[in-house]
């Protein structure tokens, strides 16, 4: 049926796919801002300059109401608790949660149970699919309510930097655009969200210019997206020398890690300040980025856990754990999320007392498998000496060799490729051929990232044999 109407909405004229797209802005901008987040976004306001000590009583509180969820009414954690032998009456505090097993979005689909709030009434929950890391969707469960606070929370980050999600009109670079591959235009027109949506697919050099004369047409505040589709544009702005006639409050960037050359880059082109934020669809955590440019855990959402890695507990590189604080319809506990992240002991300036990571590393599947066995992660730190290559994908087919490819930058040397290989190689300590490919371009997956770009996130591709098993792709999180 969607199928159909998808085919059926690609046939009408334009003007009318920007007024059906539109409406639904409209039921969006009706359920994400309401007085339940306006509400929420005073709260939170307030808040986020809580004291030490009053955030872990709040968090010590959300935490055992999350678990008693988990214990009472889901199915998954009913049967993963009792697997590992735990009992309600065995965590009194917080600080019990490592009694408690792990758990993972594979654990989940293994067990073919449902792990919804089963008390909610299934009218009152609302679904939606996470992009997979490995092509398999992922159900995640809300309410209205929580996802109010979700959408307050990401509110609370864009206020630090005088931006409103309601009044502000805005450009959104996205992946989820209702245009065909075939139409001329860019971008859709939303009227509802107050925004002009720009699909991020048809991001190439013979389509650069409509980008430039969309920004240039349309009087707008902030930009919103993809900073490695973002960086795209911002690249061929500086390469062309180009001034815009309008310009950005701000560049809020997600989805993808944020790397500070990136974040250079597209502050030049685009004549302002660029921040960033994490999170997930699961909706279990969030990092949002202070006024100076610290990550700060948004500690209403989840509580976090920083996991040495098995393969260099020495590391700095942690996984990040997760357990849901918000989220009543679908609580998580002691949750992998599969992403690293480098954390720290150190305070931040701008007051707030909330945990602070330094960086957001990239995916715990993002990895080169060596000869003798190891995972070999965090490869996205290594492209940050790539100078002057546009954009990188690592693809890996057999267990002796990588492939390098990559897009020249417009001041491109070989010498660039020297520094590469050699810190690829401090890594890899010389156990594989690293074979560099240059190539015209790096298309776009499925889900509409890139399967590498530099400074941002990458992709790898991997197997036993000479057939490649699957793409590894970053998780999507909505705007």
């Amino acid at each position: 049926m969607k199928n159909k109407l998808e085919t059926v909405y690609f046939l009408l004229p334009e003007i009318i796919q920007d007024l059906i797209f539109s409406i639904y802005g409209i039921y969006l901008r009706a359920l994400r801002f309401g007085r339940i987040y306006g509400s929420n976004l005073n709260n939170l306001l307030e808040s986020e300059w809580c004291s030490e000590n009053e955030i872990t009583r709040y968090q010590e509180i959300k935490f055992m109401e999350s678990l008693r969820i988990a214990f009472d009414h889901s199915e998954f954690y009913k049967f993963w608790f009792n697997k590992h032998g735990v009992k309600l009456s065995d965590i009194k505090a917080i600080s019990d949660i490592q009694k408690l097993p792990l758990s993972s979005k594979k654990d989940i689909r293994a067990s073919g149970l449902s792990y919804h709030n089963n008390s909610i009434p299934k009218y009152a929950l609302k679904k939606s699919l996470t992009s997979g890391t490995t092509g398999q969707s992922f159900t995640v469960y809300n309410t209205i309510k929580t996802s109010c606070i979700q959408w307050a929370i990401w509110g609370r980050h864009k206020k630090r930097f005088n931006i409103s999600m309601i009044r502000d009109k805005y450009l959104m670079f996205g992946a989820r655009v209702p245009i065909s591959l075939n139409s001329k235009r860019i971008f859709r027109k939303d009227f509802g969200l107050n925004r002009r949506y720009l699909t991020i697919y048809k991001l190439s050099e013979s389509n650069f210019e409509k980008y430039i004369d969309c920004i240039n047409n349309y009087r707008y505040d902030f930009i919103a997206g993809y900073p490695s589709s973002i960086l795209l544009l911002a690249n061929y702005i500086l390469q062309n020398n180009i001034t815009l006639l309008n310009y950005p409050k701000v560049v809020i960037t997600g989805s993808d890690a944020l790397f500070p050359e990136t974040k250079k880059s597209i502050a030049k082109a685009f004549r302002a300040e660029v921040t960033d934020q994490y999170g997930m669809a699961e909706g279990c955590g969030n990092f949002s980025q202070c006024e100076l440019g610290r990550y700060h855990l948004d500690f209403e959402m989840g509580f976090p856990e920083f996991i040495d890695m098995s393969e260099n507990p020495n590391s700095n590189i942690k996984h990040l754990v997760f357990t849901s604080l918000s989220n009543i319809a679908m609580p998580l506990i002691r949750y992998d999320t599969g992403d690293l992240v480098i954390p720290t002991n150190e305070k931040c300036n701008c007051g707030r007392k909330s945990i602070v990571v330094e960086r957001i590393v990239g995916r715990e599947e993002d990895y080169i498998l060596t000869p003798e066995g190891n995972k070999i992660q965090g490869l996205n730190q290594v492209f940050e000496y790539a100078n002057n290559i546009d954009m990188i994908q690592v693809y890996q087919e057999n267990i002796d060799s990588i492939e390098v490819r990559y897009v020249k930058g417009l001041k491109f040397e070989n010498q660039d490729l020297d520094r590469l290989k050699y810190e690829l190689n401090k890594r890899i300590q010389n156990s594989m051929k690293i074979n560099f490919i240059d190539v015209q371009n790096i298309p776009l997956t499925k889900s509409g990232y890139l399967f590498l770009t530099i400074y941002f996130f990458f992709t790898i591709s991997f197997a036993t044999g000479n057939k490649p098993l699957g793409i590894v792709e970053c998780k999507y999180l909505s705007w």
